[in-house]
């Protein structure tokens, strides 16, 4: 409770200085909401997420607004990306799902299709078509994802070597695990 207070009162102190509907506010609520998701406390980690999502759909607007030209941009889709995984563990699958394909669109975009974070947003959407029993459709992103992955890092890549997907991974792993690793010099007796 201590460590809620206190970041409530840094915020609070954050925002007057920066503005309540600041990027950098934004940018805040959603580390802070990442920090309480990796803590399993997804009752305050989902409202700090949809508070961030709102003030960057705010700034994207209000710059449409004034005239100039603004795209969903890549900080809005991991915003959706992080609420989506909050979703996930609460059981709002449905609602993940909607934020991820969001999140999939704008990070397709303007990070392009083979890009690592569209890996992972492929993972989430595999996951959840997984919990909404769309097993066809959680394979193609599961299998999707991995094709990114392997491009981008490389098939040896720890990442691919450690990924769930049978036995060609496992092969990789005990083939890893088997080869005797040399002492640095140093460590000789």
């Amino acid at each position: 409770m201590g460590q809620r207070r206190n970041n409530s009162n840094g915020l609070d102190i954050f925002e007057k200085a920066a503005g309540a509907s600041s990027k950098a506010v934004a940018e805040v609520l959603n580390n802070l909401g990442k920090n309480f998701y990796l803590q399993d406390d997804n009752t305050s980690a989902e409202p700090l997420f949809k508070r961030a999502l709102a003030i960057m759909l705010l700034d994207q607007q209000q710059t449409q607004d004034k005239g100039f030209p603004s795209l969903p941009s890549s900080e809005v889709a991991e915003v959706e990306t992080n609420l989506a995984d909050s979703y996930c563990k609460s059981g709002k699958y449905e609602e993940a799902n909607a934020l991820y394909k969001k999140a999939l669109a704008i990070d397709s975009k303007t990070l392009g299709e083979e890009h690592p974070y569209v890996a992972t947003i492929l993972d989430g959407l595999a996951n959840v078509s997984t919990w909404l029993n769309q097993k066809d459709a959680a394979e193609l992103y599961k299998k999707k994802a991995q094709e990114i992955r392997e491009k981008t890092l490389g098939k040896e890549h720890e990442q691919i070597a450690t990924l769930p997907l049978g036995t060609e991974a496992l092969t990789r792993i005990k083939l890893y695990t088997a080869v005797p690793k040399p002492f640095h010099p140093a460590l000789r007796v």
